[in-house]
């Protein structure tokens, strides 16, 4: 599993590696749907951080059942702890992960996806208006052309 991730962060970087060099030279669409896309990747990789918490809170969990001796990190610990006694690592890492998640919340967590969702609802809206406008303008145009036969 190391090797997958080590492959796909080596691919990511080049990726957005290229997509840096070619996005200086694109047209206003082309960088828009560059965006659009990184942000999507984006999600997709926290989806994935998500699935990986859980499977690690599992496997600490039955580390914890099997060896009587293994306490998880607790976050008001951290906070009372001086830094020099704090391990730095995964652990710490993680537990201020937890402190700061606790801190926002799964309300916090469900907005921020609701807000997501309107804002991505609200960008539709915009490109269908100018994709109607545009038809408008295109049947305006067909509707007043001498050439075509038709007009007023």
């Amino acid at each position: 599993m190391f090797g997958f991730m080590e492959k796909m962060n080596e691919k990511m970087s080049s990726a957005m590696h290229g997509t840096a060099q070619t996005y200086k030279d694109a047209e206003r669409k082309e960088k828009f749907m560059m965006r659009f896309f990184l942000k999507e990747i984006r999600n997709q990789v926290l989806a994935l951080q998500f699935q990986f918490d859980a499977a690690l809170e599992t496997l600490d969990a039955q580390a914890r059942e099997e060896r009587q001796d293994i306490h998880p990190v607790v976050a008001e610990d951290l906070k009372k702890s001086p830094a020099s006694t704090i391990v730095p690592g995964h652990i710490a890492r993680r537990a201020k992960r937890q402190v700061s998640s606790m801190s926002s919340g799964l309300e916090e967590n469900g907005s921020l996806l609701n807000v997501q969702i309107d804002r991505l609802a609200s960008l539709l809206d915009r490109v269908e208006r100018k994709a109607s406008q545009k038809n408008i303008l295109k049947d305006r145009f067909l509707f007043t052309c001498p050439i075509w036969g038709r007009g007023p």
